[in-house]
């Protein structure tokens, strides 16, 4: 599971995000954290939790979101 959590943190403006994968046993149990960012603003997340959802796709670990699909049909991509 990706997961992009926002929190507000004393001595900053706006809310800091934390980017991390995470994995589960059946039974709901974490086995597993990969942290990839931690508190940082969402201008700094935002292009590389992109980044990795792209990879994802390129390695045919997750399908194409329907947008891309279409942009694909048409020629856009």
């Amino acid at each position: 599971m990706i997961v992009v959590e926002g929190l507000r943190l004393k001595g900053f403006s706006e809310y800091r995000y934390t980017f991390y994968k995470t994995r589960y046993l059946p039974d709901g149990r974490m086995t597993s954290v990969k942290v990839y960012m931690e508190n940082e603003s969402i201008r700094r997340v935002l292009p590389r939790v992109a980044s990795f959802l792209s990879f994802l796709e390129r390695s045919k670990q997750i399908e194409q979101s329907e947008g891309k699909k279409e942009e694909e049909k048409v020629g856009l991509i």
